[in-house]
């Protein structure tokens, strides 16, 4: 995880929907407790993650709105 401007939008974002959120290790063993994945960047909110490993996601959808919604949250500014 690299810090930085997506991170904080996510999290301010997620902040103003009253959702949380925590920094943890996760390690290869956690994955079943989990019900999907995603990667973001400054171009794309949340992209779901198929696998990591032999740990197959199910499509979830409506949890990757989520970060997507929290994203799409922030106010717009001019530059």
């Amino acid at each position: 995880m690299l810090a930085g401007t997506g991170q904080a939008l996510l999290q301010r974002g997620m902040k103003s929907l009253g959702l949380n959120s925590i920094k943890r290790p996760v390690f290869l063993a956690d994955l079943p407790s989990f019900d999907a994945a995603f990667i973001c960047n400054s171009a794309t909110p949340a992209c779901a993650v198929a696998a990591i490993g032999g740990h197959v996601f199910l499509p979830a959808e409506a949890l990757i709105a989520r970060p997507i919604d929290a994203w799409r949250s922030n106010p717009r500014q001019k530059i």
